[in-house]
């Protein structure tokens, strides 16, 4: 999410967003001054963002602070007075409150349409989500290494073992996070043939920069095919067990 807004204790106008490695950056400029750019988590010590929820001034403090949550679904504060110096603060602990219902819209497009439809969750925070995609795959070590290169922060968050062998649940650090993979062990089970039968033939992911993303992970893994139509760009790699996953990012 960008935010705008303006700080009159401050004489100033200012625009908060996240960058790709989840640092809040400002763009900020001075009644009759130039444009700067700061690094408000790399200033404050912060954890990095999963989203920025808002940025407010408050006349009553002289301050101006920015909302955002991290990946353990803490609500944190990243805060200045006039004449100070930028700080944090995780309110989640502070406070001892329960963790937000987070949603993750692919674009603001999807996110205005939701916004419009009255939200159903139960006593539990839960709405209707994708939840998780079970694969079945050969080698279970090898499958976390090649997906940890495209996923570096994700954890193993629940794993234990079945009639079939080892499985594991692989996804975002936090109690309920959606969207993560379970990976099923079989060394047994016969390579796939997409696109030639019903049923799943790839996973998609979202990404807010699918080159850098390729980049990151050479050396590892090479796109076996990409796309740019000017809207979105993709790329799709084939993990071992040749089980297809798609990278979209929305220009």
């Amino acid at each position: 999410m960008i935010n705008g807004y303006a700080w009159e204790d401050g004489q100033s106008k200012q625009i908060v967003f996240a960058a790709a490695d989840g640092h809040i950056h400002e763009l900020y400029v001075n009644l009759g001054g130039a444009w700067h750019e700061a690094d408000l988590t790399a200033i404050a010590g912060a954890p990095p963002a999963s989203s920025v929820v808002n940025g407010y001034a408050w006349k009553g403090g002289q301050s101006k602070q920015i909302v955002f949550t991290t990946a353990d679904g803490h609500i944190h504060e990243l805060y200045v007075n006039v004449g100070g110096a930028w700080a944090h603060a995780d309110l989640t602990a502070i406070a001892g409150a329960p963790a937000p219902l987070v949603y993750w819209p692919l674009d603001q497009s999807v996110g205005s349409a939701l916004a419009t439809v009255a939200p159903r969750w139960n006593a539990r925070g839960m709405q209707i989500a994708l939840e998780h995609v079970y694969l079945t795959v050969t080698d279970l070590d090898r499958t976390l290494t090649y997906y940890r290169a495209f996923f570096p922060d994700w954890v193993i968050r629940w794993e234990g073992t079945s009639s079939g062998g080892r499985w594991v649940h692989f996804g975002p650090p936090g109690e309920g996070q959606p969207g993560y993979l379970s990976l099923a062990e079989d060394p047994k089970a016969g390579a796939i043939a997409p696109y030639t039968t019903a049923g799943p033939q790839h996973v998609g992911f979202s990404h807010p920069d699918v080159n850098a993303l390729i980049a990151q992970v050479r050396g590892t893994a090479e796109p076996s095919d990409t796309a740019d139509d000017g809207k979105y760009r993709r790329a799709y790699f084939d993990d071992p067990d040749g089980i297809e996953i798609e990278f979209v990012q929305k220009l």
